[in-house]
């Protein structure tokens, strides 16, 4: 059983947001880490729902690098 707990939306139209956060009154520090939180939580869904292995692994590698994880050490699937 997959439990979806996400903090961000989006509407697939690019704007998203966090349920009862105002985005616009945040200093841009916060702004930006929540920005990227919603990223990660995108490419961690697109993950989830790839069923090609290589589309999987070229997610997965750029949600790594999005954390800071990136490198020689990460291998792609073809590797």
């Amino acid at each position: 059983m997959v439990v979806k707990c996400r903090c961000t939306w989006s509407d697939g139209r690019g704007n998203w947001g966090i349920k009862g956060v105002d985005l616009a009154a945040l200093p841009p520090n916060a702004y930006g880490a929540l920005y990227k939180l919603h990223e990660m939580e995108r490419l961690a869904d697109a993950i989830h729902k790839e069923e090609d292995p290589v589309c999987a692994s070229d997610l997965m590698v750029e949600l790594l690098g999005l954390l800071g994880l990136h490198g020689s050490e990460v291998r792609h699937a073809e590797d």
